[in-house]
C-alpha cells in the first residue's frame, strides 16, 4: 500500500519560532531514506517554504499558496496553478474601494513570486507583516491603486488588519472566493486570505494522489484552513495547538507543535502499520 504523509508547515510542522527541530529533521529525513511518502501543503510560496524546511529531504511535488500551486521540487516547475481573472480582480478592487482598505497582492508567474503593495493606510498588523520582510526582494511597492490590481496572474489576495475592519470585506467576498478569515498566529491582528474559487489544498491533495498513484493520504494541520484537507484525507490529525474549530474533524489530536507532535506520530504509525 502506498501512503502518503503530508504536513501543513506553520503551526503543524514548525515550531512557534517557525523553525524545524534538529530531532524532527533527523527523525523524518530517517524515515524518508527508508522509503516513507512525504510531503507539506502550505500558505508559502515556494522560496518562503524551502528556507523553513530545508532540513528534510523533499522528493515529491509540494503544494502551495493553500492549494493555488503543485511544484516539482526536483525538477524545478510548477504542475498546476490557478489564478483570479480580471473580472475577479474588478470585483475585490470595487470592495476594497468601498471599504477602503488595501490588500497584498501575490503574483507567481514563470516561477517567479512577487507581492505587490500600496503605502497606503496601512495597519499594525500589516505594517509588522512589511517590516518583516523589508529585505524580501520580492515586496514591491506600485504608485497607485490601479496599478496594484492591473497586476497579472495574481494567486491570492491578503488583508491584515483589525476584526472590525475585516468582516464587512469578509461578508462581502465569501460569497465570491474561497476566503479564510482568521486571527493570526501568536497575535492579535487578523488575516482575511481571498483565494479563486477552484484552489484548495484539497483539491490539490486529490490532484497530488492520482499523480503519485498513492492508495492514502495521511494529513496533519492546525488551522481551519486544514478543515476540507481533513475531510479528503483518509487519517487526519490535528496538532494539540490547533484552533479549536479544526479538532472535531481529526482522527486523533496529537503532541503540539513544540514537541515534535508530527514527527512521533508518523514514527509510530509507520512502525506499526496502523491502518
Amino acid at each position: 500500500m502506498k501512503i502518503l504523509y503530508v504536513s501543513d508547515l506553520d503551526g503543524t510542522l514548525l515550531d512557534k519560532d517557525t523553525k524545524l527541530s534538529d530531532y524532527t529533521i533527523e527523525e523524518l529525513n530517517k524515515l524518508i531514506d527508508d522509503g516513507l511518502m512525504f510531503t507539506y501543503a502550505t500558505a508559502r510560496s515556494y522560496n518562503s517554504a524551502k528556507v523553513v524546511s530545508s532540513g528534510i529531504k523533499i522528493k515529491y511535488p509540494v503544494i502551495l499558496c493553500n492549494g493555488v500551486k503543485i511544484y516539482d521540487t526536483l525538477n524545478k516547475k510548477t504542475i498546476f496553478s490557478t489564478f483570479f481573472s480580471d473580472k475577479d480582480k474588478e470585483l475585490v478592487k470595487n470592495i476594497c474601494l468601498k471599504y477602503d482598505i488595501l490588500p497584498i497582492l501575490y503574483q507567481t508567474k514563470d516561477d517567479v513570486d512577487k507581492f505587490y503593495y500600496l503605502n497606503y493606510n496601512i495597519s499594525e498588523g500589516k505594517q509588522y507583516y512589511l517590516d518583516k520582510r523589508k529585505d524580501d526582494k520580492r515586496l514591491t511597492i506600485v504608485n497607485s491603486k490601479e496599478e496594484l490590481f492591473s497586476k497579472d496572474s495574481i494567486y491570492y489576495f491578503n488583508f491584515i488588519d483589525t476584526y472590525e475592519n475585516l468582516k464587512p470585506i469578509y461578508d462581502e467576498l465569501k460569497n465570491h472566493f474561497r476566503c479564510v478569515f482568521q486571527q493570526e498566529i501568536y497575535r492579535e491582528e487578523y488575516w482575511l486570505e481571498v483565494l479563486p474559487n477552484n484552489s484548495d489544498k484539497a483539491e490539490s491533495l486529490i490532484k497530488l494522489k492520482e499523480l503519485l498513484n498513492v492508495d492514502k493520504i495521511v494529513y496533519f494541520g492546525d488551522s481551519v484552513n486544514d478543515i476540507s484537507s481533513f475531510k479528503v484525507s483518509d487519517l487526519c490529525y490535528a496538532v494539540e495547538n490547533s484552533k479549536e474549530e479544526l479538532k472535531p474533524y481529526a482522527t486523533k489530536i496529537i503532541g503540539s507543535n513544540n514537541t515534535d507532535g508530527v514527527i512521533k506520530q508518523i514514527k509510530e504509525m509507520y512502525k506499526n502499520e496502523s491502518f
